[in-house]
């Protein structure tokens, strides 16, 4: 899922078009096209490297590569196995096809690939290769159980909402489970509707020592209550995530959609309609809820 938050980040920032990341998103991960970036971009194998060992290469597999550098001595055989043995995130693959397919310098993808990393504070590959299984696993499986014809467009929510925890408030979570769930009952929240076909009504909600927390997190400030200021911070969350949601689908799919001002019907019955979900995600400082109504 974050092939996509990176070709976002290509894409914004005029390095790749629209067209080519459409392209670039529906490609197949290949195992045998990945290791030149890793070893690059891990700072084991410099570009000159790489590139050197690609154009004496045949087409003779993942380690072949490997084997090559270990006997240039550009790679230990420790750090081999460690690649070898390595779960690669989706977004290095998406790196790699770039450089093949439109001749994007390596040492290029990988300064863009450092950058993004420093823009959005992402954190080492193992980590987020760990929570990419969590979140892929539970998405799977509400594929499998589900009869909703939005189901397409809620893993899309899901997954950049995913992606918007870690860059924004922290690594440390679990996503436990979502669930059928026609009706809410609201704690200390946050809800916004996002207008268009399909229409989307989101609700972020939590204790309130919880709220405190999420909040101090997300603005980088330390507060000690529940007040306006937690309150702004939730909304301001929600807010930027359906924003970045409603521009992925007008650059995938060509919808057109547009945003409410978000609210806070704090210890509410809420009953918005539709194919209703219910997202618990499990943090160090407690329970984050999801609630989102799809129309």
């Amino acid at each position: 899922m974050y092939s996509q938050f990176f070709g976002n980040y290509l894409l914004e920032n005029s390095i790749i078009t629209n067209q080519q990341l459409i392209d670039s998103l529906s490609m197949e991960d290949d195992h045998n096209m990945a290791p030149p970036i890793l070893a690059v971009y891990r700072g084991y194998v410099s570009p000159e490297e790489a590139l050197e060992v690609l154009d004496g290469m045949d087409s003779e597999g993942v380690e072949s590569f490997y084997d090559i550098c270990i006997e240039k001595s550009y790679l230990s055989p420790s750090q081999s196995d460690e690649m070898t043995d390595s779960e690669i995130p989706h977004y290095i693959y998406l790196a790699q096809y770039l450089v093949d397919e439109l001749g994007i310098p390596m040492d290029d993808m990988v300064h863009y690939l450092r950058d993004y990393e420093s823009q959005f504070e992402l954190v080492d590959l193992e980590i987020l290769t760990a929570v990419d299984d969590a979140a892929s696993v539970l998405m799977n499986n509400f594929l499998l159980t589900t009869d909703s014809k939005y189901a397409d467009d809620i893993v899309d929510y899901m997954s950049l909402l995913f992606n918007n925890l870690i860059h924004y408030i922290g690594n440390d979570f679990t996503p436990l489970s979502v669930q059928p769930f026609s009706q809410f009952f609201s704690k200390i929240c946050s809800s916004q509707s996002v207008l268009g076909t399909p229409s989307l009504f989101s609700v972020i909600d939590m204790e309130e020592d919880s709220a405190v927390e999420f909040a101090s997190r997300y603005s980088d400030m330390d507060f000690d209550s529940c007040d306006e200021y937690v309150y702004a911070s939730l909304d301001d969350f929600l807010n930027l995530h359906n924003g970045l949601y409603i521009v992925n689908e007008s650059n995938m799919r060509s919808r057109e959609m547009n945003l409410d001002a978000p609210e806070n019907p704090n210890y509410q019955l809420l009953d918005p309609g539709g194919d209703g979900y219910l997202l618990v995600i499990k943090y160090s400082f407690g329970y984050v809820n999801f609630f989102f109504s799809v129309k």
